[in-house]
């Protein structure tokens, strides 16, 4: 991946500490989460004066990365506590063959996995996919930071479902609402790989109440290991846009058809790949 996307602008703090210079590559989802060999990237670079969506269309040959943290919070806390947890959940929610429910939900089985460091992994990949960090996000920080520390104060809830796609999505934190039917509006972030995708969001109601709520896990001990049984909707990853699911005509059909508007966050100097939105798959 390019250098200057992947790391815009020198000096940048980490992300889970503050304190030391990003360094190294920090690959979103974990290496070992299946996020590894060559992929191109399709990210949403910014709008031209008559508000056409401008695309940058990059190469990597070892998944996708950023520059987000330092070398300790990468090797010595992520990698060293909750890397191996995560790609364990990864592989057995690809693995499994389950039933499907009326609602079109298919059942997960899980042995033997570790809810604390499965979810301080996911609230981790957001905080590196944001790229502007807010001193909110403090309780977060420590939540993934520290080993023994629980979820509490200024959190999201963290919603799945399954990807049954090729294709990545990560989107920062944003606002999605539909005009014309009523549903209200959502603010969310996505980080999306197959086969798990990752909805973080403060509110419930469709389309996230058919995903399966795993925020309780961050009441886990460190620790302690679990069977877990979750039923996660399927669906295709195609487009840009954060909780379009489906074919790219399908997700237009819903925009069209809802009035479907998609609030950004201000977009700062450290915005890079991951500034609005970013699509990845194998090359």
């Amino acid at each position: 991946m390019s250098e200057r996307n992947a790391n815009p602008v020198s000096g940048q703090k980490c992300r889970l500490c503050l304190k030391s210079d990003v360094q190294g590559r920090e690959h979103l989802p974990p290496r070992a989460a299946t996020n590894r060999g060559p992929v191109q990237i399709s990210f949403i670079k910014g709008f031209s004066d008559d508000r056409d969506i401008e695309i940058e269309v990059l190469d990597s040959e070892d998944g996708f990365w950023l520059r987000a943290l330092c070398e300790r919070c990468n090797t010595h806390i992520l990698g060293a506590r909750l890397d191996s947890a995560y790609a364990d959940f990864v592989r057995q929610f690809a693995d499994a063959v389950g039933l499907v429910d009326s609602r079109g939900r298919m059942f997960v089985n899980l042995e033997n996995v570790y809810p604390a460091r499965i979810i301080k992994r996911m609230y981790a990949m957001l905080l590196c996919a944001m790229p502007e960090q807010n001193p909110k996000w403090e309780d977060l920080r420590r939540f993934a930071r520290l080993r023994d520390q629980i979820l509490s104060g200024h959190f999201p809830d963290v919603h799945l479902y399954r990807n049954i796609s090729d294709t990545g999505r990560i989107v920062p934190w944003c606002v999605v609402g539909e005009l014309f039917t009523g549903r209200g509006r959502w603010a969310v972030a996505e980080v999306s790989w197959p086969p798990v995708g990752i909805v973080f969001s403060f509110q419930g109601g469709e389309p996230l109440e058919s995903m399966e709520k795993i925020t309780d896990w961050g009441q886990a001990k460190f620790h302690d290991r679990e069977d877990v049984r979750l039923a996660v909707p399927q669906l295709r990853v195609e487009h840009h846009h954060p909780l379009g699911f489906g074919s790219r005509e399908e997700v237009e059909r819903w925009r069209e058809r809802a009035g479907v508007v998609w609030l950004l966050a201000d977009i700062g100097p450290h915005s890079g790949p991951t500034g609005i939105s970013t699509l990845w798959k194998p090359s």
